[in-house]
């Protein structure tokens, strides 16, 4: 039952469903295997993790881990690895700290804040703020609730409500009320992370602490503490993972380490090493304190120990344990222990592989006793990287075991396990000269190599047992040190390991030497084969004889190389005292997790595998369940099983086992099936008691049935044996803050990105307990926006939009652009906001820079570094947004591999500011920094510390006032032993910064000579990741590794500094009010007086007030704020924009391209508010067949409300997620690549769905929403898998239930005419940019690659009529000019018939001729769709119809197709015109018409007098030089006189801009032309009135352009351009530019609006060279100009 964490490893995570993964396996990478080997190289494992990560997306949060497989697995167990790594030596092996000095430290560190406590220095009086627990409820379902990370908990046995636990970076807590609320009980030690803890009694408590390696008991419930075990844990460098009490002696106690097992026989005061080596775990028999049982990991192998004399010695048990093929001994050997510096030289040396043609074997027995690296157990050079010519046996750098043979250029290099254990090993080096060369340890082959080495290996030095350089100890004791002339095989070795070589033994003759180390005394060394004796060096002390020793040869055995059984847990159970349980887990038979449940029934003597499967290990099944993986059937492969895991059995019923992992199981007949499941990883709603939070390290059963759960989300309890379980950890403050950040709106809104626990959020107290997870498992990130208090930012830069509603809580979606963020201190990344835009920020991703002006949705490139480092902070100076400061870090060893950086024209340019070298090592050191407030120039840099032991006291912390041209070194020794992971500058005081370190948090302003410590309230150790400052409440946050948040006062009053944005800056709406938000630096007592010139209002004493402009054009304001007797001002001119154009327009224009993913369309709040009347409406054209559900109009919140596909394109809906309403069938489907009008209508009794006019209604009561979110177009509340894929027009929300004969009389007709209850109206017929509401003020962003193309949907401006058609007759369709004439007998519709006139051109004409000016639709919704053929149809209003035209009715045809079709697809003419009427708008009959069904009809005259006027073609385009060309073909100009070009702002009034004479010299094709010099910006129609010489007129169709798109570039002319003349600036932009002009110091020169053409002066400009720079809503451009 134990609480151990392998090998360095962390924790993960959390995944989605139960994903059952393909059999088929990747290969467990190398990186992977030397990560989890004992001693690994962490930047090699760093260096060959990113040669895999190459092709993969390693390091971005996907969601719920698990979905990716094991990629994903390998990438969390990554991450969790490496923030257990400390520190890391020079050549990149995890380094221990030197424990004494920092001991030291510790002790001044305590002192420091006894005293300052003493004297009220600070009085910070921090607080915790949580999350002490988190929201299950609100949680979204599938996620993963949590907000502790305990390793273990434990019940006292004499009082039920007493419980402790030890946290993985918090210390040890208590509560006293059975978990009701916890309390800490470490908050004055330096205690951070537990992972061992035995509760003998209520106040009797043992744990030990990972930092000073020694073990703290209290015996009055943890008021007090005593700190047990001298250095006699720290001599060893040791991790604790188990401790345990003696049933009957409490003061009998062993502890379990990653190097060796301890005891004490004195309640902890003496302690002794029992046995060496990595323990996993010990337990007491139960009732018999002298049977003890242990585990121990071996290199890829566990081992089950057993002790019947309390412990003073241990044997191993072998019996069908995985992983072991035999074990022997040897006993009573003789042996050498070189223990400082000492080594042996013999005679002679052997000549190994002399020439490289000789096999030889190198046999010896080895006793490891402490860690080392670079060091030779036996060799004739010294150990060194280098190829030069010799032999040597002993520990690489890493301290594993190394074998190197060299000929000076070629080389043989076999590593093999660390056996720095204090055990003797078996190590043999087999030779082959032309074949294998191995390294066996313990009868293992342990690596192996066929490189040949062809010249002479010698050096002519002599063989030595121990270092050959000075200074590198190794201390170890060897034994039977052999050496042969051949190549011995393993059966020998295995034979002979133990004894003497006898004369027997069949290679006694090639056996050239032995030393046994018999000689007990002296300094000779004899060689019982040979005449090569040795002579000891190093002097009294530095060696000793040994004698008396004992040794087990444990073999290894496994299928292949693969294969590793590293992690088991033991049980034990009063019930059956005899009886013992083995949890083991690793890679074996082709499956990875559970390797099997194995049952001892005599006390660990023999074992029986018990499940799952036929064992052990083998893929995962329903018959083979991996129990340690993610799936609820344990089909699933992986898990983290070396992390989470743990076993317990009832104490009452030896049959009632449970294990743990991701999730909780549960076996009731003693192990052989585990198919019980009753702690589920997710949370569900629909089955609240059953949820655990992923990734379980404890679990324990008690007499009454009750069971504690330690995991990554805290504590949990279950009253009942597993049938339900409740979370317990309230109070414990114990989350892993990576990222973390609070609104500066609103101290109270707050986020952050931690390990285990995903995205955790307070909205101030909107959630039960405070906070919710809003997803994901290990986030690093958390963001907010300076403007509002609903925008924040979390994990893999998602955009959360608060709604201050518990059960839907927010809305999120994805932002186009990753930002670089991880786990160590320097990588969590940042959003760097310009201040005066609240919507525009900076950010990193790899080596370049980005910037968006609209919260993420689009970003333009500032720069690309092209160095391959990460940029880790970017900030901009809050006095000057032209000035930037960025940071980046490379490699972690490289001196140079990191960089600061300033900009001071935005980004254009970049300056080299790094502080060189002889501030002191910047060594493993990245940079953070802060700005000052009012001065751009001065800033503080701190060096952040990441993997080096070094902790750089005096040279952490520098200064600068003039940009990085010189630094004032800040470091003083109150910062000695601190590793500074973040700073911050306290804007209004005299200079003031905060840092946060591994330990505390600091202050120190301008008149400060010190550092002061800011801590008062906070635990005596705490490691901050980020701090941040809420100016309103005068607060400091700190977001932490490992106890949460916590809030303090200010160290002192800031005074005030005006700042303000607007959103939004530039504006496409009058009757959108611009929103001014206050963003100064200001306490809740400030007041506000704002100037807006032109504004209403015009002046305001609101914080953040609405302004309206009446009339397009730039505005300046002013913002004075006011606090305690001091006043600031800030003035931005030209500062908000209005460019008004948001009427409804005629025509279709664009429609959105949607795709799969995060690309959709987010609305702003809408007015609908509470109601159950709505409908929603609009034109789709799916490029596909949507498979699940997919979001058409859906309400961003998370109640699940709006209009949707399911599968096949099913029209369907979601109403407050009821499962009635998503799981109703339509039975309506719009078919892909064709247009399709849908809508929603809703009523307090029903809701009906409509699509083309057909409805589907499903009666039942429909609750009211409150719609305060807007809407999503093309997607169900920021699910990307729910996106719709094709093209969206004319979406419509409606505050009213729309009749049938209303939808079907709307659908084709665009909004332009006035409806009260039209709430929002998207027609997307913008170019870029948002989506503007036509009638409303929801105007709509874009989120990621959406785009907008010309809609070919059939909608335009027009009118509708229907008619129930039941009988034969004449049926006029009023205002629509359709009449038609139904025959008496025969099959009528027998319903409904809804005809639609659009008075424009349909997308694509049937050929060249003449077309009516308006085409119709006619729907017939009756009983029969296939009716007799009408005897006649008449359109009325088709156009110019001269006399002579209706004199020849016949040249009029009439053309057919579908109501939706668009393109080619008119087909032949269903008739000819019968009788026609003269007129400007004429009107035609066709008798009898050869159709039988309603669809599209279009009228064309093919021939004729006056209406042979033929347009071929119509275009518009735009010249280089901006102007607008506009260009016809005719292909008939009978009788033409001449064209009029008329040009229209909407479509319906028109002016006339040019008149051309038709050339008179033909009759037929003619081509022509005319060009606008200067068009106007906007949209814009354009037409030809093609006037007869007998003044018949004819229109050609209607062109649309937008004007605004015009080119995409700004032009400065001309370039020279002498002093004194004109500098013309052209835009050619989209957007209105603002333009800055600065000198070659960076110096602004001017700065202007520009929206077309402009003039800079020059007269006041001196001679030379100027940059310039524009800046619009979506695209920043900069250029350089001369003045000569």
């Amino acid at each position: 039952m134990l609480r151990f964490i392998f090998i360095l490893m962390l924790a993960v995570p959390v995944i989605h469903g139960s994903i059952a993964h393909a059999q088929t396996q990747e290969p467990t990478p190398e990186w992977v295997h030397l990560m989890r080997s004992k001693t690994p190289n962490v930047l090699e494992v760093i260096r060959l993790r990113d040669v895999w990560c190459q092709n993969r997306e390693c390091d971005i949060e996907e969601g719920f881990e698990g979905e990716e497989g094991r990629e994903d697995t390998w990438n969390h167990e990554f991450r969790r690895w490496l923030r257990r790594i400390d520190g890391i030596n020079d050549q990149g092996f995890v380094a221990m700290p030197d424990l004494r000095r920092q001991e030291q430290k510790d002790r001044a560190y305590l002192k420091a804040i006894q005293q300052q406590r003493l004297t009220k220095k600070s009085t910070a009086n921090w607080e915790g703020v949580g999350p002490f627990r988190t929201d299950q409820i609100a949680s979204t379902d599938w996620g993963n609730p949590g907000s502790g990370h305990l390793y273990i908990v434990r019940r006292a046995p004499d009082n039920p409500s007493v419980v402790y636990a030890g946290c993985a970076s918090c210390g040890v807590w208590k509560t006293t009320d059975a978990g009701e609320n916890w309390f800490l009980l470490t908050k004055d030690e330096l205690v951070t992370e537990v992972y061992a803890l035995t509760v003998v009694n209520a106040n009797t408590v043992y744990f030990g602490n990972k930092r000073d390696q020694k073990i703290y008991k209290t015996t009055n419930g943890g008021t007090t503490w005593t700190i047990l075990g001298g250095s006699t844990f720290s001599d060893y460098g040791v991790s604790f993972q188990d401790i345990t009490a003696a049933n009957s002696n409490p003061l009998i106690l062993f502890a379990a380490t990653n190097n060796g097992l301890f005891r004490t026989n004195d309640g902890g005061n003496t302690w002794s090493r029992i046995k060496g080596g990595d323990w996993q775990e010990v337990e007491f028999k139960p009732g018999d304190d002298n049977t003890v049982y242990g585990v121990r990991l071996v290199d890829k192998h566990t081992e089950f120990w057993k002790s019947t004399d309390g412990g003073l010695t241990f044997s191993v048990k072998t019996s069908n344990w995985v992983g072991i093929g035999s074990a022997s001994s040897a006993s009573n050997f003789s042996g050498f222990a070189n223990n400082s510096n000492a080594s042996v030289t013999f005679t002679s040396d052997p000549e190994l592989g002399s020439g490289g043609n000789t096999d030889f074997t190198i046999e010896l027995r080895v006793r490891q006793t402490a860690g080392s690296y670079w060091s030779s157990f036996l060799g004739n050079v010294a150990w060194q990287y280098d190829r030069r010519a010799g032999v040597s046996l002993g520990v690489g750098g890493g301290g594993s075991l190394y074998f190197r043979i060299a000929d000076g250029t070629n080389q043989v290099a076999l590593s093999g396990p660390n056996i720095a254990d204090a055990e003797w090993h078996h190590v043999v080096v087999v030779y082959r000269a032309t074949g294998t060369k191995e390294l066996w340890v313990d009868g293992t082959l342990k690596a192996s190599s066929t490189t040949n080495i062809t010249t002479n290996t010698q050096n002519g030095s002599t063989l030595r047992l121990f270092s050959y350089t000075a200074g590198w100890n190794l201390p170890a004791n060897v034994s039977h040190v052999r050496i042969w002339n051949t190549a011995l095989s393993q059966n020998t070795l295995d034979t002979y390991w133990a004894a003497d070589v006898p004369a027997g033994h069949p290679n006694y003759a090639n056996l050239l030497h032995e030393w046994r180390f018999t000689e007990g005394a002296g300094t000779n060394v004899g060689d019982s084969k040979g005449s090569n004796a040795g002579t000891i060096s190093g002097g009294a002390g530095t060696y000793a004889w040994i004698t008396n020793q004992n040794m087990d040869r444990i073999v290894e055995s496994f299928g292949n190389s693969s294969e590793e059984q590293k992690r088991t847990e033991i049980a034990v159970t009063p019930a059956e005292p005899n009886r013992i349980y083995a949890l083991l887990s690793g890679d074996m038979n082709g499956g990875s997790g559970l390797v099997g449940l194995y049952r001892s029934d005599d006390g660990g003597e023999t074992w029986t595998h018990k499940c799952c499967g036929t064992g052990p290990g083998g893929p995962a099944s329903l018959s083979n369940p991996n129990v340690m993986g993610y799936s609820s059937d344990g089909t699933e492969e992986d898990g983290q099983y070396y992390y989470d895991m743990s076993l317990a059995v009832s104490p009452t019923n030896a049959d009632e086992v449970y294990t743990a992992g991701i999730a909780v199981w549960k076996s009731t007949d003693g192990g052989t099936t585990l198919n019980n499941l009753i702690g589920r990883w997710y949370w569900r709603a629909n089955q609240p008691n059953r949820y655990i939070h992923a990734d379980v390290h404890d679990i324990n059963v008690y007499n009454d049935g009750s069971i504690w759960v330690a995991c990554d989300g805290g504590a949990f309890f279950s009253p009942d044996n597993g049938a339900t379980f409740v979370q317990k950890h309230n109070g414990i403050q114990a989350s892993d803050f990576w990222g973390f950040a609070i609104s500066p709106q609103n101290g109270e809104v707050m986020l952050g990105g931690t390990y285990h626990n995903g995205t955790l959020l307070k909205d101030g107290n909107v959630f039960d307990g405070g906070w919710v997870h809003t997803g994901g498992g290990d986030d690093y990130f958390g963001g907010a926006s300076p403007a509002s208090d609903r925008t924040v930012f979390g994990r893999n830069l998602t955009r959360y939009t608060l709604t201050g509603n518990r059960m839907s809580g927010w809305s999120s979606a994805s932002v186009s652009k990753t930002m670089n963020q991880g786990a160590m201190a320097i990588d969590a990344g940042n959003l760097a906001y310009s201040p005066e835009c609240g919507t525009c920020f900076y950010m990193g991703q790899s080596d370049n820079i980005w910037y968006t002006t609209d919260d993420g949705r689009s970003f333009s490139l500032i720069k690309n570094f092209g160095n391959g480092w990460n940029v880790t902070k970017i900030e901009v100076a809050p006095s000057d947004p032209n000035t930037i400061y960025a940071a980046q870090f490379g490699d972690a060893l490289a001196n140079n591999d990191r960089k600061l950086w300033k900009s001071t024209n935005r980004g254009i340019d970049w300056i080299d500011i790094t502080p060189n070298a002889a501030i002191g090592g910047l060594n493993a050191a990245g940079f953070d920094f802060t700005v000052d407030a009012q001065n751009p120039q001065t800033l503080w840099l701190s060096k952040a510390h990441r993997y080096s032991w070094n902790d750089y006291d005096g040279n952490k912390i520098f200064k600068t006032t003039n940009g990085g041209d010189s630094w004032t070194n800040l470091t003083t020794a109150a910062l000695d032993n601190e590793y500074i992971y973040s700073i911050v500058h306290q804007h209004g005081t005299d200079g003031g910064v905060y840092i946060a370190t591994n330990r505390t948090v600091y202050y120190r302003n301008n008149s400060h000579s010190d550092w002061q410590m800011h801590n008062d309230g906070l635990p005596a150790i705490v490691s901050t990741r980020q701090l941040a400052i809420d100016y309103v409440n005068k607060k400091i946050y700190a977001g932490t590794y490992g106890r949460s948040v916590h809030r303090g006062d200010l160290f002192e009053v800031s005074a005030p500094i005006a700042n303000f944005t607007a959103t939004p800056l530039q504006s496409t709406c009058a009757r959108t009010p611009i929103q001014f938000i206050n963003t100064s630096v200001a306490g809740n007592s400030a007041t506000f007086s704002w100037s807006f010139p032109n504004g209403t209002p015009a002046t305001s004493a609101d914080e953040n007030p609405s302004v309206l402009y009446a009339t397009s054009g730039t505005y300046s304001a002013t913002l004075t704020v006011t606090e305690n007797g001091q006043s600031d001002s800030q003035t931005y001119s030209d500062f908000v924009t209005l460019v008004d154009g948001c009427s409804p327009e005629p025509l279709a224009g664009n429609a959105l391209s949607t795709s799969s993913g995060s690309n959709y369309v987010i609305g702003a709040a809408t007015t609908l508010g509470n109601t159950n009347t709505i409908t929603l409406m609009g034109w789709f054209k799916p490029s596909t067949t949507h498979t699940g559900a997919t979001g058409l109009i859906f309400s961003s919140s998370a109640s699940a409300t709006g209009l949707n596909l399911f599968n096949n394109n099913q029209v369907g809906y979601h109403w407050r997620d009821e499962s009635g309403s998503y799981n109703y069938s339509s039975g309506l489907f719009a078919p892909a690549n064709q247009w399709s009008h849908i809508a929603l209508v809703v009523t307090s009794t029903a809701a009906t769905l409509y699509l083309n006019g057909v409805a589907a209604t499903r009666t039942a009561a429909h609750t009211a929403v409150n719609f305060i979110n807007g809407f999503n177009i093309g997607n169900d509340r920021g699910n990307s898998s729910r996106t719709f894929n094709g093209l969206i027009d004319e979406v419509r929300v409606y505050k009213r239930a729309f009749s049938q004969e209303e939808i079907r009389k709307i659908m084709h007709l665009t909004g332009t005419q006035s409806d009260a209850d039209l709430v929002s109206y998207y027609q997307f017929n913008e170019t870029e940019g948002q989506v503007v509401d036509r009638v409303g003020t929801a105007h709509a962003t874009l989120n990621g690659s959406v785009s907008r193309s010309t809609s070919h949907a059939p909608v335009g401006p027009g009118t509708s009529f229907a008619l129930s058609v039941t009988s034969g007759g004449v049926k006029t369709f009023t205002g629509t000019g359709v009449s038609i004439d139904f025959p008496t007998s025969g099959t009528l519709p027998n319903g409904q018939l809804v005809a639609s006139r659009i008075n424009t051109q349909p997308d694509q004409s049937p050929n060249a001729y003449p077309k009516s000016r308006s085409y119709w639709v006619v729907h017939n919704y009756g009983s029969n769709s296939t009716i007799t053929a009408p005897n006649a149809i008449t359109f009325d209003q088709v156009g110019n119809v001269s006399s002579a035209d209706a004199v020849d009715p016949g040249m009029f045809k009439l053309y057919k197709r579908g109501t939706r079709d668009e393109g080619a697809t008119w087909g032949t003419s269903v008739g000819s015109g019968t009788a026609a009427t003269a007129g400007d708008d004429g009107l035609v009959t066709f008798g009898n018409p050869a159709f039988t069904s309603f669809s599209q009809f279009l009228v064309v005259g093919e021939s004729g007098t006056s209406l042979p006027i033929a347009l071929a073609a119509f275009t518009l385009s735009i010249l280089p030089n901006n102007s607008l060309q506009i260009e016809w073909q005719m292909a008939s100009q009978v009788n033409l006189d001449r064209f009029e070009v008329e040009k229209s702002r909407d479509g319906k009034t028109w002016v006339r801009i040019a008149e051309l004479i038709a050339d008179h010299g033909t009759e037929s094709a003619g081509s022509y032309a005319y060009v606008e010099s200067k068009p106007n910006k906007g949209v814009r129609y354009y037409r030809l009135k093609m006037v007869s010489k007998s003044g018949n007129i004819q229109y050609s169709p209607t062109q649309e352009i937008r004007l605004e798109s015009i080119g995409s570039n700004i032009f400065l002319y001309p370039n020279p351009v002498e002093k004194g003349q004109p500098l013309y600036i052209r835009n050619e932009l989209p957007d209105i530019a603002e333009v800055e002009l600065f000198d070659v110091q960076g110096r602004k020169i001017t700065h202007m609006m520009v929206e077309e053409e402009a003039i800079l002066p020059t007269q006041n400009l001196a001679s030379g060279m100027y940059f310039w720079r524009v800046v619009t809503k979506t695209k920043i451009k900069t250029g350089s100009i001369v003045v000569n």
